[in-house]
């Protein structure tokens, strides 16, 4: 937090001679000449070095290495190193399906021919973290089963990918834990991946803006200084408009993920996966990657669009409840057996408080649509 007493240092120290503006040409001190300076002069010294480290001198500088590390088989871009990529979904949308799919992209052997269910890890000389706080331990042993044996197709956990359960981890040693872990990993390959299933618990409370800015912040500076992708698992808020995601946590999330990446299932029970805000391209939800879960293979697989045959089921649902409430009306109406043009035309003027226009319009339809049958000498009955 920025104290009235800090802002106000930071004005008096703009205020410095002409000579010590510029901080990259400034002599920074030496640790043994810092011991003299006064607690003002020690703090704008310290600031000074962390400028000179933070300024970009020149862009004949080649930029800092950003290797892509997922991406979809079709070519978009989802997330690159240094950024952070979220994953969101209700709860039993399908998110996990997702996760086995991108942890076995990222361990496959090249070449292998798994169902990846559109993903791609085109960077696999590196280390992958998995840190799981959603699931039971038979679950989190599921999932990645899931990834390594059947979708990577290999007998057991590679040595690139450690996966770990902090279920009954306290919160206060999770973030600590996932630290130590990326510092303890062994030198002779770069970091790519780190995944955080359940990236909402690693916080006491989703609701304070402070310290859920204070760990998006903390995860994105882990992406920076791996230089590795950290791809979030966030819960959205059931009902919210847009798919909004948990608290101030995830509305933080919003504002600095490269891509975040919604899960949705249908009631046909396949789930789809898109492109809900992506800075580096557009992956609308009418390209989205789909899947269903295979109980045969018992995991999920690739599904074929399921766009037409859901608006097929649509019309087909609205013609139902169509007819449905013509029948109830035919019901309603025919007060006799047979009944005539005209006594038909009053009880539906009567009953649906329309026009007779309007009115004969309604029979013409129900006739058409089989609610009422209308004889060869011009009177009506219900069908049989």
């Amino acid at each position: 937090m920025i104290t009235a007493e800090i802002a106000t240092e930071w004005e008096e120290a703009s205020v410095i001679e002409p000579e010590a503006q510029d901080y990259a040409e400034a002599n920074l001190l030496a640790d043994t000449e810092m011991v003299a300076l006064n607690e003002k002069e020690e703090e704008e010294e310290r600031l000074l070095q962390v400028l000179s480290r933070c300024r970009l001198v020149s862009i004949m500088d080649p930029p800092p290495p950003c290797p892509l590390i997922l991406s979809t088989t079709g070519g978009q871009i989802l997330g690159e190193a240094g950024n952070m990529v979220t994953l969101e979904g209700l709860m039993k949308a399908g998110k996990s399906g997702v996760l086995s799919a991108i942890i076995g992209a990222a361990v496959a052997p090249i070449g292998h021919d798994g169902d990846f269910l559109g993903f791609e890890i085109p960077m696999r000389d590196g280390y992958i973290l998995h840190f799981d706080c959603e699931q039971s331990p038979k679950d989190h042993h599921r999932l990645i089963y899931t990834a390594v044996r059947k979708r990577a197709g290999l007998e057991e956990i590679p040595t690139n990918l450690k996966s770990f359960s902090f279920l009954q981890l306290p919160v206060k040693d999770r973030w600590p834990a996932c630290a130590l872990a990326a510092r303890r990993l062994p030198k002779d390959a770069p970091l790519r991946l780190v995944i955080f299933d359940g990236g909402a618990d690693f916080l006491s409370t989703l609701n304070d803006e402070e310290t859920s800015r204070e760990m998006v912040a903390l995860m994105h500076s882990f992406a920076v200084e791996h230089s590795c992708l950290v791809l979030i698992v966030i819960h959205e808020n059931p009902n919210a408009e847009g798919g909004k995601t948990r608290g101030h946590f995830g509305s933080e999330l919003w504002r600095k993920a490269q891509s975040a990446l919604g899960v949705c299932k249908g009631e046909d029970n396949i789930s789809s996966v898109f492109g809900k805000y992506l800075r580096s391209g557009d992956w609308p939800k009418s390209e989205a990657l789909h899947f269903r879960f295979c109980t045969d293979a018992e995991m999920h697989i690739t599904a074929d669009d399921p766009t037409e045959d859901r608006r097929a089921s649509q019309k087909a649902a609205r013609e139902n409840t169509k007819r449905e409430k013509q029948d109830a009306l035919a019901k309603k109406i025919m007060t006799a057996k047979v009944m005539t043009h005209s006594a038909l035309e009053s009880a539906v003027m009567k009953f649906e408080h329309i026009r007779d226009r309007a009115a004969r319009e309604r029979i013409k339809n129900m006739v058409k649509d089989g609610n009422i049958i209308k004889r060869e000498d011009g009177h009506y009955e219900l069908p049989n």
